[in-house]
């Protein structure tokens, strides 16, 4: 094999005697600086029709109707996909992180249920009977939150709590 000259003696005395320069260790991970990201996944919405029947039922206890049904439209669940994205910003302290958080979730899923209604009415002369059949349809467009985000950073951990709010659109409709 073949030798290579070595150098050290050309870095000068105050580097190998000792100097003012300080190397530092390398420090934590940091938690500050902006992030944006996006998801997709599954969600089982549910909604739930059961407490409408009250309502309904209070509507046919006028005076002509001698006896009434009124089944539930109870509640329903279903799997849906959606998708959304997410930005935020993180400012770090020491330890402290503190940041904020916008989302947004586009979801499209309808739901539905029907009833039924039946009974009696029974004017002056005689009696009729009566059924009646209801839909209630609700659609969950979409949902978005902003949060606020306040943690301590333990090395590559960080607990952390949120306070937010969200804010979403849903069509409901009645027949």
């Amino acid at each position: 094999g073949t030798a290579l000259e070595a150098h050290a003696a050309d870095l000068g005395d105050s580097f190998l005697r000792g100097s003012n320069t300080v190397i530092a260790a390398p420090g934590g991970p940091r938690w500050d600086g902006f992030y944006i990201g996006g998801h997709v996944g599954m969600s089982v919405p549910g909604i739930d029709f059961t407490n409408n029947t009250s309502a309904l039922a209070a509507v046919l206890d006028g005076t002509p109707i001698t006896s009434r049904t009124a089944t539930p439209l109870g509640s329903v669940d279903s799997t849906s996909k959606h998708f959304g994205g997410f930005v935020g910003y993180q400012q770090q302290w020491d330890g402290a992180v503190i940041g904020v958080e916008g989302t947004y979730n586009w979801m499209d899923k309808a739901l539905s249920a029907t009833n039924g209604i039946s009974g009696s009415f029974a004017p002056a002369i005689n009696v009729l009977t009566y059924t009646a059949a209801g839909t209630e349809t609700a659609r969950i467009i979409d949902y978005g939150t902003l949060r606020v985000r306040g943690g301590w950073a333990a090395g590559m951990f960080m607990p952390y709590a949120t306070f937010g709010i969200a804010v979403g659109r849903l069509d409901l409709n009645r027949n």
